[in-house]
């Protein structure tokens, strides 16, 4: 028995080691980038109106841009944002989704079209674990969008 302690700490000191720490405060665009192409997609980063950059991940036949706000004195950025539109749906919908869903705010644009957003504070750091984490729920949370618009 006293040799679980050991073996816990163990393996808690090897998962830590997983998750290296991002230069910070913030997060860069090749920050943002590695982690999807480190699962074999793939990602351009471009840049949107504003002139910042703006990462896009293709996951299979879909393009998932991932947005960069809030540029510190480092030319970091504080925040990211998974964003896309998809086909019209009802405002009824979206305010359905709204209140049932955690993760994913939809909302109707002026041009009818519905949008996702799910933002991402890297303000105080990040690490390449939490990166990960955060990029499968926002490709996630795309992904049954998607699928919540094209239902009936």
């Amino acid at each position: 028995m006293r040799l679980f302690p050991i073996v816990a700490f163990v393996v808690a000191l090897a998962n830590a080691a997983l998750a290296a720490p991002l230069p910070g405060p913030g997060i860069s665009p090749e920050d943002v980038a590695a982690v999807p192409r480190g699962k074999g997609h793939t990602t351009e980063t471009t840049k949107d109106r504003d002139g910042d950059p703006l990462i896009k991940v293709a996951k299979g036949p879909t393009r998932y841009p991932v947005y960069s706000f809030d540029r510190n004195r480092q030319s970091r950025f504080d925040a990211i944002q998974f964003a896309n539109s998809f086909a019209q749906t009802t405002p009824e919908r979206l305010a359905a989704w709204n209140k049932t869903k955690r993760f994913g705010r939809a909302y109707r644009a002026q041009d009818g079209k519905s949008w996702i957003e799910m933002d991402v504070e890297t303000t105080r750091g990040f690490s390449t674990e939490a990166l990960e984490e955060n990029l499968d729920r926002g490709l996630a949370v795309m992904d049954e969008f998607i699928k919540y618009v094209a239902a009936p």
